[in-house]
């Protein structure tokens, strides 16, 4: 059950960064310096949509304690992009807080995913 869940968090998550990438095409080609800028942008998105893809991946295989923290701390670096992207093209000050909030976040959760040691868990004891 708690694996349905996860599952239907990844896809909405992998559905609303899809999304917001979409909606901001229109609304920035006004912004877009040149057509470098442009491929920069769209490779951005895609590298971000490909990283969300990998960790999902990870946590679905082995669905451990680590690979729950590492996708914990990709979604907080990646709705912070999501946040940065819409403060800089929409020209929207307010968004800058949950930037910075969900930046922290994914620190904390990537500090934690370096320093907690995983080695006890189920996945890594070898077989006797």
């Amino acid at each position: 059950m708690e694996s349905k869940k996860t599952l239907l968090a990844f896809f909405i998550v992998i559905v609303f960064c899809t999304i917001m990438f979409y909606e901001l095409i229109d609304v920035m080609f006004v912004m877009f310096q040149s057509l470098l800028h442009r491929y920069l942008y769209f490779s951005s998105a895609l590298v971000i949509l490909a990283l969300l893809i990998i960790v999902g991946n990870y946590n679905f295989r082995y669905n451990s304690v680590q690979s729950t923290t590492c996708m914990y701390f990709t979604f907080s670096l990646v709705f912070s992009d999501i946040f940065a992207f819409i403060t800089f093209y929409l020209d929207m000050d307010v968004f800058y807080y949950p930037t910075r909030i969900f930046y922290i976040i994914g620190l904390a959760t990537f500090t934690a995913y370096a320093v907690l040691p995983f080695q006890d868990e189920e996945l890594f004891l070898e077989d006797k």
